[in-house]
């Protein structure tokens, strides 16, 4: 999947591998790849025809790596897939902390697949 990490004002693009894993009942593990952190989730079913189905990924701890640096993330979200744009997103918020200063920041990560 492609991905766009924004935290504060530095933004960074690229691609990883990201695999999707059923566990228990509705609960998933989502693996982000080698910069990323695994997260689990829960599969929420579609209650109506116009609904979609998604992930909901509550608030759990995570981290991103570029080159040298590790930024320690909190993140929280939603993955969905629109069938008719035949895309998958993943889409995270939350804070980091600075590895070089401890400084706290917003992050947004956003992960996409089209077919």
């Amino acid at each position: 999947m492609t991905y766009d990490v924004i935290l504060d004002d530095d933004v960074v693009a690229g691609i990883t591998p990201v695999a999707v894993r059923h566990g228990l009942n509705t609960e998933y593990l989502v693996d982000l790849g080698a910069s990323f952190c695994q997260l689990s989730g829960s599969y929420i079913a579609a209650e109506t025809f116009q609904d979609q189905p998604y992930m909901e990924l509550p608030p759990q701890d995570c981290y991103f790596t570029r080159g040298s640096k590790t930024y320690p993330l909190s993140l929280t979200g939603t993955a969905t897939y629109t069938d008719g744009e035949e895309r998958f997103a993943i889409v995270l918020v939350g804070s980091f902390l600075d590895a070089s200063d401890q400084a706290p920041g917003a992050a947004t990560v956003e992960l996409t697949e089209r077919w």
